[in-house]
């Protein structure tokens, strides 16, 4: 049971458990971090709706589910394809599988303390809002650390490389998703204009 005992350190030993993670690699599967990356969504729409209401960012009526599941899904995959490009040429020592892994272990204090933090607002106030959002940034800095961490032990970096490596990483997503949606305006105004082009040549033999 190799990856319970990777859940439990991750919260109370990060840096043992990331280090198992690595040097164990051959006891890990895929599935238990495809099932931490999948309790994600329940977690998040669980919050949304058990969020007392008047201490709450986002009401269930404004709520949009398929947004909030590309919120959160997509940058997570971006990380993991980026990080793989950028530790593969800065000498990085680990596979797409130990990113997967560490990557969905990283995110453990969010699924684990954000159901309780979002039963926790059920006896407060308005006035008590700040209260649970800084819970809130709490998991979230964790969260943050955790994936600096991940960065460092999985591929045996000093801090001042890991810190280099994740601006890597964070600029590359970025830059992964302008081109694509630059891509996506660029086949929107060709789809555009080929409907004009079309319109244009049907309206030219209609009245010819």
């Amino acid at each position: 049971m190799f990856w319970l005992q990777s859940v439990i350190g991750v919260i109370y030993h990060p840096l043992a458990a990331f280090s198992s993670i690595k040097y164990d690699r051959d006891d890990f599967s895929w599935w238990p971090a495809i099932i931490l990356l999948f309790l994600i969504f329940p977690v998040r729409i669980g919050s949304i709706f058990i969020t007392h209401y008047p201490v709450s960012n986002l009401l269930p009526i404004q709520a949009n589910i398929p947004l909030e599941m590309f919120k959160f899904y997509v940058p997570i995959l971006s990380w993991m394809v980026v990080s793989f490009a950028v530790t593969s040429i800065t000498d990085g020592e680990c596979h797409m599988r130990e990113i997967v892994t560490a990557t969905a272990y990283s995110l453990v204090p969010y699924i684990v303390f954000t159901i309780p933090i979002s039963l926790f607002t059920k006896i407060l106030t308005v006035n008590e809002a700040g209260l649970y959002d800084f819970l809130v940034s709490v998991v979230w800095a964790w969260v943050a650390i955790l994936f600096v961490l991940n960065v460092m032990v999985m591929n045996s970096y000093s801090l001042g490389r890991t810190l280099f490596t994740v601006f890597l990483n964070i600029v590359g997503v970025a830059l992964f998703w302008s081109i694509v949606l630059l891509l996506l305006a660029l086949i929107s105004h060709f789809a555009t204009f080929v409907q004009d082009l079309a319109f244009e040549i049907k309206y030219l033999i209609f009245k010819s």
